[in-house]
């Protein structure tokens, strides 16, 4: 799997977020991410900068990837770090 090219969609479906495309897209692309990434939603949304027991991550992410929930705007800065980060550990 190509990651650098995966990733780079991922952030350009995140980019169209903040255009105004909406919750669900929103919801598909960090759903698209989050697996392309290998995560448990528990621990994607700690590493996206959501607290809490893992439950409550768990049922977090699973609201924001059904477009039942939005990602904070510092939880979208931490999501384009984190793919950028693995973009570049690929790439080496």
């Amino acid at each position: 799997m190509d990651w650098t090219l995966d990733l780079a969609h991922y952030q350009n479906r995140l980019a169209n977020f903040q255009n105004n495309q909406g919750k669900r897209v929103l919801g598909e692309a960090v759903s698209e991410a989050r697996v392309a990434l290998s995560m448990s939603r528990a621990g994607f949304a700690e590493a996206i900068g959501y607290a809490g027991n893992p439950n409550t991550r768990h049922k977090t992410i699973w609201e924001i990837e059904k477009g039942e929930k939005s990602l904070r705007p510092d939880a979208v800065r931490a999501l384009r770090a984190l793919l950028a980060d693995r973009s570049i550990d690929d790439m080496e």
